[in-house]
């Protein structure tokens, strides 16, 4: 059985979840979440790769980091990356305890842990409830 979409009400819960574990959580929740992109892809954007031209944007590299391109972020998305971005010019977007960039592995488990705050149990692994 495949992956079922989230429903709004169930993505409104894992928003406001995310949200109430800190900006980091919030970010990766928003860009996977709202914007679709690939827990790898979300996890090797570095602040470098901020652009904030008219439209809140970030660079990102998907297909195994052969194609790059730029997306407009919601207002949502563009405020939880600059809450999590405060204060830093260059590294990882998102960073493990260390300071390092965070792992796919990491982020999914972060995202598995949302998704049980917000009630979801395994909603978004793809195993059943």
């Amino acid at each position: 059985m495949g992956k079922k979409a989230l429903t709004w009400e169930e993505m409104a819960s894992f928003l406001e979840a995310a949200e109430a574990r800190g900006p980091q959580d919030h970010l990766l929740a928003c860009l996977c979440g709202l914007h679709g992109l690939d827990v790898s892809a979300v996890c090797g954007a570095s602040v470098a790769d901020v652009r904030d031209g008219c439209g809140r944007t970030l660079a990102v590299r998907v297909v195994g980091g052969t194609i790059s391109m730029t997306i407009p972020l919601t207002t949502r998305s563009a405020n939880a990356l600059y809450r999590c971005i405060e204060g830093r010019s260059e590294g990882p977007v998102l960073v493990d305890d260390a300071g390092g960039p965070l792992s796919p592995a990491q982020a999914r488990g972060i995202i598995n842990a949302i998704a049980r705050a917000a009630g979801l149990g395994d909603r978004l692994t793809g195993r059943p409830s």
